[in-house]
């Protein structure tokens, strides 16, 4: 997760420098934001030699402060860190914590994530007070506590507090943003995640068949929202 973290402050870094020479009149703004998204996804296992990939359907969702910089004209930068809980909803064998020897499944899994996000975005004033912005954002999760539910009903779970590099994922939201006040704006956009990347969990079974037996998940197809609130602490856009 460092090269991540990294990764954000250098953007910070770049957009703060560059805007120096090309903004007179900046905008600053901080907010907080709340992504849900919807996902359809597979996971990897071998039965009697046979290569299978369960999918699911599952709704993900999180909690983010973030910190956004015009930097040019209507660009800006935007970056955050947050909370994020990733879920799958895909039956698989796994290493269940048990003194029996029988193989058991998830009915699904889930991920509770630290979230850095960082990208840039472009906006269009439509008329007084209402935007349009399209932004593009490099989305990084490290997991820092597992859940796979055996059953939902009677509450059969095994919990794991590691640290897991879980995946990454490039997102493109669209949406519009309304001022309520002379500092304050609301938004919501549609977010679609273009690109994802799911790292391995060594609770899954390796088979040595394949390469991705032990990956997190396989995104088939992936759809969102997300809501946000920014409080503009320096020069008004209303």
């Amino acid at each position: 997760m460092p090269k991540h973290i990294l990764f954000v402050i250098l953007m910070v870094l770049s957009a703060e420098g560059y805007s120096q020479n090309k903004v007179e009149n900046k905008v600053n703004a901080i907010g907080v934001s709340g992504p849900v998204i919807w996902n359809n996804s597979n996971g990897v296992y071998y039965s009697l030699g046979n290569r299978r990939e369960p999918s699911g359907n599952a709704i993900s969702y999180g909690a983010n402060i973030h910190y956004s910089h015009f930097f040019y004209k209507n660009l800006f930068f935007i970056g955050g860190i947050g909370y994020y809980k990733q879920r799958f909803k895909i039956q698989r064998p796994f290493n269940y914590n048990s003194p029996f020897e029988p193989i058991f499944q998830t009915q699904s899994y889930s991920y509770d994530n630290i979230h850095l996000t960082g990208g840039l975005g472009f906006q269009k004033q439509l008329k007084d007070g209402l935007y349009l912005n399209i932004v593009a954002t490099y989305n990084s999760l490290n997991s820092f506590r597992e859940k796979y539910v055996l059953n939902k009903e009677y509450g059969t779970e095994q919990i794991n507090k590691k640290s897991i590099p879980v995946g990454h994922s490039i997102n493109i939201g669209s949406g519009l943003e309304k001022m309520i006040s002379k500092k304050v704006s609301i938004g919501f956009d549609l977010v679609l995640p273009v690109y994802s990347k799911w790292n391995n969990d060594g609770i899954f079974y390796k088979y040595n068949r394949s390469d991705d037996e032990q990956q997190v998940a396989r995104t088939r197809f992936a759809l969102g929202a997300n809501i946000s609130c920014y409080y503009q602490f320096k020069n008004s856009r209303l």
